[in-house]
């Protein structure tokens, strides 16, 4: 009998569990306050689309002297999806006795780094009524410091040209570094591209002996430089040091009220050009014709490395790559339906600013291992140096017809795609027009 009173005791006692069980709802985690001395302000960056190009009757005179005409370059920035945000702070002066620049110096903050995702919204910027990519978060502001926010913005779905392997494949968050650390200054940030050697097949083609020409001025090095987009981030009046507050709206009392709490924003820039090449290839300037297998767009002084305390910075990037002469690669096409056909070579590129020159590198389907790979210089074609219709702010006066100036936030399209002959360059790979 005890035997039954137990176990209907036991099933009534599991049947109000499960009663309460039921009935209990989950209860939503209730959010941490912010200890005392500390508040969070909404961030809202915004890409700036367009692209300058030289106002072409004004090509003749120097690079930075140019006026600039914008050009719509919405559709181009699609693929720009992460903005990472850097921030830096110190104490505010006015708190603490400074007897060393050590004193004032903005120290990398690691508790403000942040990756955030970039997407289309509805632009609020004067005259810029349409969609721009827009990323958006929070900053945490700590009493007694006050701070300077920087931020890039890239690709992360962006491909690249087939490497064989020794490059990434896709990424722009995997081709570059910041030399972040513990108690990094505002004023040595910086960001380095980087670059790798080139796989064996790049220098002797498919064969294996390598003659002088298939290596000759050659830095053996690989690049690609991101789509990188720079801004600062700053309150209502511009200014980019960030205290933790600032004179708001005037009180009772008369004196202006402090506000801790003030909106973030900034309009990053692109700190790059991007390059264009249309053009057919001349199978004639080779011994014998043969199909081209794979190309490559090869530069001279691509450089690697730019500060990223200013957007000026970019007028000045360092660390070129000069190894073996200093052509690298910059991009490739291997596709066969790309060459073959009408033989039409589309480059797409992006670099650093600066002075280069150009190359191409083809492999042909060629039985001699000598005629298997060649090079070239990429030249303006004659009667183009001064043409105003087939690309922009190809040249200027401190550059001669070998090399190219390309600027920051600078889009140089050199053919129409649909009109390949209309390229106003040319290559030849005969030793008159080798790698030098």
């Amino acid at each position: 009998m005890k035997r039954y009173i137990w176990v209907l005791c036991a099933a009534l006692m599991a049947a109000a569990c499960t009663d309460d069980t039921e009935l209990q709802l989950p209860s939503a985690p209730e959010e941490e306050p912010l200890p005392a001395g500390v508040v969070e302000v909404p961030l809202t960056l915004t890409l700036g689309a367009d692209w300058e190009v030289d106002a072409p009757q004004k090509r003749d005179v120097p690079p930075g002297q140019q006026p600039s005409l914008s050009v719509d370059g919405h559709a181009e920035t699609e693929n720009i999806d992460k903005v990472r945000v850097i921030t830096f702070r110190r104490r505010n002066p006015d708190d603490i006795i400074v007897t060393s620049e050590a004193d004032t110096a903005f120290i990398y903050d690691p508790s403000n780094d942040l990756t955030l995702d970039c997407k289309w919204e509805e632009s609020s910027l004067t005259d810029h009524k349409h969609p721009h990519k827009v990323a958006r978060d929070t900053l945490r502001k700590v009493y007694g410091y006050e701070y300077r926010v920087v931020a890039l913005a890239y690709s992360s779905s962006r491909t690249f040209a087939d490497t064989e392997g020794v490059a990434p494949a896709m990424g722009e968050e995997n081709v570059f570094d910041f030399n972040l650390s513990d108690g990094l200054k505002f004023q040595d940030f910086k960001v380095t591209v980087k670059d790798y050697g080139v796989w064996d097949d790049f220098l002797t083609g498919s064969g294996t002996i390598t003659q002088a020409h298939s290596e000759k001025n050659l830095s053996r090095r690989i690049a690609f430089v991101p789509q990188f987009f720079f801004g600062y981030c700053h309150t209502e009046d511009g200014n980019p040091i960030i205290p933790f507050s600032e004179d708001g709206a005037i009180g009772t009392d008369g004196e202006p009220e402090q506000d801790i709490d003030k909106p973030l924003t900034g309009i990053l820039y692109r700190g790059v050009a991007k390059l264009e090449l249309n053009f057919r290839a001349d199978l004639h300037k080779v011994a014998v014709v043969k199909d081209p297998l794979w190309c490559a767009l090869l530069a001279t002084n691509v450089n690697t490395a730019v500060s990223l305390t200013s957007y000026d910075d970019f007028l000045s990037p360092s660390l070129p790559i000069t190894s073996g002469g200093g052509y690298t690669m910059i991009d490739r096409v291997v596709s066969l339906d790309k060459l073959t056909g009408d033989r039409l070579f589309k480059f797409t590129a992006y670099v650093l600013p600066g002075k280069m020159k150009l190359g191409i590198r083809i492999e042909y389907a060629a039985i001699s291992e000598w005629e298997k790979i060649r090079s070239g210089r990429i030249v303006l074609s004659r009667g183009s140096e001064s043409s105003a219709e087939n690309a922009t702010g190809i040249i200027s006066t401190d550059v001669n017809g070998e090399e190219f100036y390309f600027r920051r936030n600078h889009k140089y399209v050199f053919g129409n795609p649909d009109e390949p002959d209309t390229c106003p360059l040319c290559y030849d790979l005969t030793e008159k027009y080798e790698l030098k």
